[in-house]
């Protein structure tokens, strides 16, 4: 909470394997060698996306948007449950992020077919304090999602959270607390 959000920090967090203890990193690379960069391709198929979107006609607004509008509740449920798969699509610019993801997800794919690029996997070895911590910060952002989902009471939800140490001293005053339970909760 209190790091500086970049791009490769969230990819970073999303890019992990626990089980293996690996972070994952993908590399693309055409028939010849050289190297496709990611960050590039994918922004510019979101702009692409984004410009389908806006032809009424466009085979995105038929066929690919609506295909994973509804992937995407078809594979929420199962996954989180029909009340926080609610919560997350209730919201429309997460819903629209979401699907917008998958489309790009889905025109990236068709590009890399086309192209013929190759996917290439490196795996770089992770100790068991990182595996912890990314644990722990996934757990932290869980229970707070879910406590909002549910309407549960902030205070207890941080004292909870302080108590099984899921919250450090240093994000609990990130977000204007601290320790004490008494204390009046920030939003």
């Amino acid at each position: 909470m209190s790091e500086d959000i970049s791009v490769e920090n969230l990819i970073n967090l999303v890019m992990i394997d626990q089980k293996r203890k690996v972070r994952i990193q993908i590399i693309l690379e055409r028939e010849n060698g050289d190297q496709v960069d990611i960050q590039d391709t994918v922004t510019a198929l979101a702009q692409f996306v984004t410009k389908q979107l806006e032809k009424e006609g466009s085979q995105c607004n038929k066929q690919v948007y609506p295909l994973m509008a509804q992937s995407l509740v078809a594979g929420l449920v199962p996954l989180l449950g029909p009340g926080m798969s609610a919560f997350l699509i209730s919201d429309e610019a997460t819903k629209y992020s979401l699907v917008h993801a998958m489309s790009v997800g889905f025109y990236l794919m068709k590009w890399l077919q086309q192209k013929n690029i190759v996917i290439k996997t490196v795996e770089y070895p992770m100790t068991d304090e990182e595996i912890d911590e990314v644990k722990r910060m996934t757990a932290r952002d869980s229970t707070l999602t879910r406590a909002i989902v549910e309407g549960k009471d902030p205070k207890a939800t941080i004292r909870e959270m302080i108590k099984a140490g899921l919250l450090t001293r240093e994000e609990v005053e990130a977000i204007g607390q601290d320790d004490d339970p008494d204390k009046e909760v920030v939003n």
